[in-house]
């Protein structure tokens, strides 16, 4: 029972894994800071991005647009952010 148990949490971990890279997939810092900028009506070159954090429900960063933090989340080309 013991190595049932085990085996299902490395399984478990795995998936988690998968998942985490399918939704991270396009996460790269220039399609972020392109999406970034579609979300602030603005161009890349005023948003700067760092500070990133995947997870498996999508991107954590931090951006610079026009002198304000944001704090962000990117998920699946879909961007929301609030005040830092």
């Amino acid at each position: 029972m013991r190595k049932l148990l085990i085996l299902t949490a490395i399984v478990s971990l795995s998936a988690c894994a998968q998942t985490t890279d399918a939704v991270n997939s396009d996460a790269t810092p220039a399609n972020i800071q392109a999406e970034t900028a579609k979300y602030f009506s603005t161009s890349p070159r005023n948003v700067r991005v760092g500070s990133f954090k995947q997870t498996v429900i999508g991107t954590q960063y931090k951006a610079q647009v026009g002198g304000r933090m944001f704090d962000c989340r990117y998920t699946r080309k879909i961007v929301t952010c609030t005040n830092a």
